[in-house]
């Protein structure tokens, strides 16, 4: 996954979670923030919910059925 392949499945997608991204392209959620970082840097791409919780306490480990942000939306 790169810049573009990110920029091109969120241009269709509306609002969608690192989770949801990461398991799209098959990558880990570190990989999808940084490359979401360089977008948000040139202010092409909104970041809301940073961090978050599971409703089971403690960091998000994938057992929620709700993936836990951040959540990214495309501004183009």
């Amino acid at each position: 996954m790169g810049l573009i392949e990110l920029r091109d499945y969120l241009r269709g997608k509306g609002e969608v979670s690192a989770t949801d991204i990461a398991r799209h392209f098959g990558v880990e959620q570190s990989a999808v923030q940084q490359l979401a970082g360089e977008w948000l840097k040139r202010g092409k791409l909104s970041e809301s919910g940073g961090g978050g919780s599971c409703s089971k306490g403690g960091g998000c480990s994938g057992c929620c059925s709700t993936p836990v942000g951040p959540f990214y939306r495309w501004l183009g």
